[in-house]
């Protein structure tokens, strides 16, 4: 469809996704991409992932924007995959020093966790008890091996519903830390209630020193300064 025969008075159009997406000059000026936008509608949480999400967070006293969110991405399959592409995720320590400087950035001790490595849930746990933070996560089987997108037939359903209400509750935070090369970072993103192009922060944290270990935090209202951050990790370009 061309620009100029766009029925632009009509009160609903049906056409594709991607076509709207090759019609820059409809939303070229935007604030949002219409990739973001269509992401934002498709997958805006049903009102059962709300309720399961709300229910998870009064339990654990999370408040909206009140707490952090972190994702950590661990596992056989990704490790293997890194190898082949020669390409590395984040150490499991190095959300250890990220997380204690959003919490004294932010002024909360709350952290959601985000994973589906019970590894990733023990290392972190200790790490919250020993700094005096709260951490919290889903109820639901973990495994060091993928299971998710078809790894392990039967599952599908479980896993789309945690991911889900691990999403909602993710959109709720006052920031998300997630790993920069994990397709699940690219979808909170998106579904973020504050997704703007370019508003992501991008931090290596040590130990990990590849240049791919960096981890994204995004979600932020306000372009906030870090300090603390920035003094614990590099901050990539």
């Amino acid at each position: 469809m061309k620009l100029g025969t766009w029925p632009h008075n009509a009160p609903v159009v049906r056409t594709g996704l991607g076509r709207i997406h090759r019609q820059g000059q409809i939303w070229y000026a935007a604030a949002r991409s219409p990739v973001t936008a269509a992401a934002q509608f498709l997958f805006r949480p049903r009102p059962w992932v709300r309720a399961i999400g709300d229910c998870i967070m009064r339990t654990a006293g999370l408040a909206p924007q009140r707490f952090i969110s972190i994702h950590i991405r661990h596992s056989v399959e990704k490790a293997q995959e890194g190898k082949k592409l020669g390409a590395s995720l984040p150490s499991l320590k190095a959300y250890h020093p990220l997380a204690r400087a959003l919490a004294r950035d932010l002024d909360t001790r709350k952290v959601f966790l985000q994973t589906a490595s019970p590894d990733a849930v023990a290392d972190f746990s200790a790490f919250a008890q020993q700094n005096n933070l709260e951490v919290s996560y889903t109820d639901n089987p973990r495994s060091e091996h993928d299971a998710w997108g078809g790894w392990l037939a039967g599952s599908e359903m479980l896993q789309a519903a945690v991911g889900a209400v691990n999403a909602y509750i993710s959109s709720c935070a006052a920031v998300t830390g997630s790993p920069g090369i994990s397709l699940w970072t690219d979808f909170l993103r998106r579904t973020s209630p504050s997704a703007t192009p370019g508003k992501a922060k991008n931090f290596r944290c040590p130990p990990s020193k590849a240049k791919t270990a960096w981890i994204s935090l995004f979600g932020l209202r306000e372009e906030a300064p870090l300090p603390a951050v920035t003094q614990a990790c590099t901050q990539d370009a």
